[in-house]
């Protein structure tokens, strides 16, 4: 499996921000995504603490077209309000119905409001 992600812009704080994802196989097909497990975070390091999470408040999945391997990550206004200024690793991890695992590391910077 592998990632495929639009260009990350920054987030402005409190602004709400949609974060597509598309997961595709070796030879670019869409990955069926009926019975995995999604987990999308953000950290200020690789060892740091999770800053935000699909746990927390105003962060979802939105718009999970399984079988095309779709998914969006909505991050709502209020979820970013408590955040620093300063680029995050964001990292996703997808563990489909069998155990397969994938991750896909980038980066995202909070920036002030718009």
């Amino acid at each position: 499996m592998s990632v495929t992600i639009a260009r990350s812009d920054p987030i402005p704080r409190t602004d709400t921000k949609l974060l597509p994802f598309t997961i595709v196989d070796d030879t670019g097909d869409a990955v069926d995504l009926t019975g995995a497990t999604i987990t999308w975070e953000l950290r200020k390091r690789a060892s740091y603490d999770a800053a935000l999470t699909l746990d927390d408040e105003g962060v979802s999945i939105t718009d999970r077209d399984n079988e095309a391997g779709e998914f969006t990550v909505r991050i709502e206004q209020d979820a970013t309000e408590g955040l620093e200024f300063t680029t995050y690793r964001e990292r996703l991890r997808i563990v489909d119905g069998v155990g397969n695992q994938t991750t896909w590391i980038g980066e995202v910077p909070i920036v002030e409001d718009s």
